[in-house]
């Protein structure tokens, strides 16, 4: 699901404790929370949100990619389906939906990452979703070219992103071998101005953990973000930090 779907306001305990976490930090990429820094987090209580991060069934306690295999084949996802949209995607959509009835303010953002990454662009389907933020959308795996999103919701975001003078933020390496240029092309082609699309140079090192799963500069706000003043993955936490609290912010609060 994607990671940090965020709100003002304040979250009912028995929301978390049936199908969520809250918590005041950038969720990490891995379940175990390797790869979140401390600067992250302090950088989502700069913005006075709640932070939820929805529970993946059989997920937890599982670092790295190692329960992407799984999620790949199951019925929720359309892990290798270009053209489609996942299942899950409802699903998260009613979670937006809920926790903005819960919390309150103007709307939700929401963070999407690798496996997750597009789904933050379907979730503007909901009419609370209000700044969406792809980091390397991976799906599908097997065309570098292709976008996880049918074409008629596609159509339905970009009208939407136009109509609302909305934009969807996008995050990627030079040379990520899974969310590659051609996709972020296809992305432009598709949304045109309201996809503003950033490409990072490769000068991250891969933690011995993550590089069995993918050995190339990836993860660009946890994994690969290098915790240094002046570093392209610094700028690009707190542009995504800003955008939250340009778009989430009551225009009434200072």
């Amino acid at each position: 699901m994607p990671h940090g779907t965020t709100c003002n306001g304040e979250l009912p305990a028995t929301m978390c404790e049936s199908y969520c976490h809250t918590t005041g930090h950038v969720s990490s990429n891995t379940a175990d929370g390797r790869g979140t820094s401390s600067s992250a987090r302090r950088g989502v209580h700069r913005l006075h949100a709640i932070a939820v991060r929805p529970r993946r069934r059989g997920a937890q306690g599982k670092g790295g990619g190692a329960g992407l295999p799984a999620a790949c084949v199951s019925g929720e996802f359309r892990a290798f389906a270009a053209g489609k949209s996942s299942p899950v995607t409802g699903w998260l959509r009613a979670l937006a939906r809920l926790a903005h009835g819960e919390c309150g303010g103007p709307g939700v953002g929401t963070t999407g990452m690798c496996f997750t990454g597009n789904f933050a662009l379907t979730m503007m389907l909901e009419r609370s979703m209000l700044a969406p933020v792809l980091c390397q959308p991976s799906l599908p795996p097997d065309d570098p070219a292709g976008l996880e999103i049918s074409a008629d919701e596609l159509a339905a975001v970009r009208g939407r992103l136009d109509r609302d003078g909305l934009t969807a933020l996008a995050y990627r390496f030079e040379g990520d071998r899974f969310c590659t240029a051609q996709r972020f092309a296809a992305y432009a082609e598709a949304l045109g101005d309201p996809f503003v699309g950033r490409v990072l140079p490769d000068n991250a090192d891969t933690p011995p953990f993550f590089s069995p799963y993918i050995a190339c500069p990836h993860s660009v706000v946890t994994v690969h973000l290098i915790d240094e003043a002046g570093q392209p993955t610094i700028a690009a936490r707190d542009e995504i930090l800003a955008f939250f609290a340009t778009r989430l912010r009551d225009q009434h609060e200072e």
